[in-house]
C-alpha cells in the first residue's frame, strides 16, 4: 500500500522540487553557454566593465547557489536570489536602463528558483516547530 504524504508536506515537496527542476534547467544552459562560447567570451571579459568579470563572477555564483540548494536550501536560496538581483544591476549598469527589462528575463528563473528555495526552507522550518 502506497504511504500518504503527511498533511503539510505535499506544498514543501512541489516547491523543492521545481526549484530543483529550475535551477536544472538554469545550470545546463549554463554549462552549455561554456561549452559552446565560453572558450571564446570568457578571455575577453574586463575588470573594469560591470558587464564583465563581476557580471560573470555573479552569475557563477547565482548558478552555484541552485546546486548548493540541493543541499542547503537557505544558503542556496539566498544565493540564487541575491545574485539575481545583482545580475540586473549589473546588467544595468554596463548597459543602461533600456535593457532593465532583458536583465530581469535574465535572472527571472534564477530568483524563483531561489524564492522557491526560500520558501521551502521557511516550510519546512515550520512544519519542525510544530511537531
Amino acid at each position: 500500500m502506497a504511504q500518504a504524504t503527511p498533511p503539510g508536506h505535499g506544498g514543501l515537496k512541489s516547491a523543492r522540487w521545481a526549484a530543483r527542476i529550475l535551477g536544472l534547467v538554469v545550470v545546463l544552459l549554463f554549462l552549455w553557454f561554456l561549452a559552446y562560447a565560453g572558450a571564446k567570451v570568457i578571455p575577453s571579459l574586463a575588470w573594469g566593465d560591470p558587464q564583465g568579470v563581476p557580471l560573470f563572477a555573479v552569475l557563477v555564483a547565482a548558478v552555484s547557489g541552485v546546486l548548493v540548494a540541493w543541499r542547503w536550501e537557505l544558503l542556496g536560496g539566498l544565493l540564487a536570489l541575491l545574485g539575481a538581483a545583482v545580475i540586473v544591476v549589473l546588467v544595468s549598469l554596463g548597459a543602461g536602463t533600456d535593457t532593465v527589462l532583458g536583465a530581469f528575463v535574465l535572472a527571472l528563473p534564477l530568483a524563483v528558483a531561489g524564492i522557491l528555495y526560500l520558501g521551502a526552507y521557511v516550510r519546512a522550518r515550520g512544519l519542525r516547530a510544530t511537531r
